[in-house]
């Protein structure tokens, strides 16, 4: 899956800035809801984009040491 995904953004560079900006958009909602409502709910939204956030950076590892441009 992280070679795919390597491979991935390498072919579709700007596909993968959306999922990342989705991500970030994902995180700052759920932090500002977690601030204006105190509700416990909200944090779930820091925890879900920790697995993408670890195969982003296990598929960077790979496409930077195996995947030439």
């Amino acid at each position: 899956m992280i070679r795919r995904y390597a491979k991935f953004t390498q072919k579709h560079p700007l596909q993968h800035l959306v999922v990342m900006m989705i991500l970030l958009f994902i995180i700052v909602f759920s932090a500002y809801q977690l601030l204006e409502h105190n509700n416990l709910v909200y944090s779930l939204g820091m925890v879900v984009p920790v697995p993408f956030l670890i195969l982003f950076s296990k598929s960077y590892e790979y496409s930077k040491n195996y995947l030439q441009k």
